[in-house]
């Protein structure tokens, strides 16, 4: 199996839909999707039982977790396929044949990490970068994880920290890169990424911040957290 899409999610029952019609409608069949619940009280368990039969090898899991990198993570140890995508609630695949156009440049290629470009919903295409550099990563810029496939191997091997509430991946990610995955570039959209999402709401940009400078700090040095202080001031906060 190539691939396995992991869904965490907590009472989005109405954001769920959406997510699970754009993999319902793949041409390319032979993929996991494993929805990660962390127990739920909403209708999330009638909305899945809906895409059994449309879903190849669905799953529902659901118990308390410790949040949504304890749900990858746990996603990540039951997974079947070889490249994983994580995809939020509201998130989907940009069109019906993003599982078959990945597949067909991983017949040529085996990079531990391949990713393409994504659309903001409502309508901004974010086209990212065809190399990666430690420059694009010091400017604080990131790579959404749902445009991102991942070698099964490459998530067990350093696993997202619970330490981080809103930037585990970016954590990953910089980890990753430094210590020299292999990566790829693909010019496809590989997702449309719903911006309401939980990390993305205005209430929690300052903790986002503040993860990001820490991170930065971590694997640049201390005066990554103060100019990253600096420019949420200067971008966000001023206006």
């Amino acid at each position: 199996m190539k691939f396995t899409i992991i869904i965490p999610t907590l009472n989005a029952a109405t954001q769920l839909n959406t997510t699970l019609n754009s993999l319902a409608i793949q041409t390319y069949r032979d993929f996991q999707c494993l929805v990660m619940d962390g127990n739920s009280s909403d209708t999330t368990v009638d909305i899945v039982s809906k895409y059994t039969d449309s879903i190849p090898g669905l799953e529902f899991h659901s118990a308390p977790d410790l949040g949504i990198y304890d749900a990858m993570n746990k996603g990540v140890s039951m997974t079947k396929g070889e490249y994983v995508l994580f995809l939020g609630t509201g998130d989907s695949l940009h069109n019906s044949t993003v599982l078959e156009t990945v597949y067909t440049y991983l017949t040529n290629i085996s990079p531990d990490i391949i990713y393409g470009d994504v659309l903001l919903l409502p309508d901004t295409l974010l086209q990212q970068p065809k190399h990666l550099t430690n420059r694009f990563f010091r400017s604080g810029r990131m790579i959404c994880h749902q445009s991102i496939f991942a070698k099964k191997a490459t998530l067990s091997e350093y696993p997202f920290s619970l330490s981080y509430t809103y930037g585990a991946d970016k954590d990953w990610l910089i980890h990753s890169f430094r210590n020299h995955k292999t990566f790829a570039h693909i010019p496809t959209t590989i997702s449309a990424y719903d911006t309401t999402g939980f990390s993305s709401l205005p209430k929690n940009r300052k903790a986002l911040w503040l993860e990001s400078g820490k991170i930065l700090q971590k694997y640049y040095g201390f005066i990554m957290f103060p100019i990253t202080i600096l420019k949420y001031h200067l971008i966000i906060k001023w206006h």
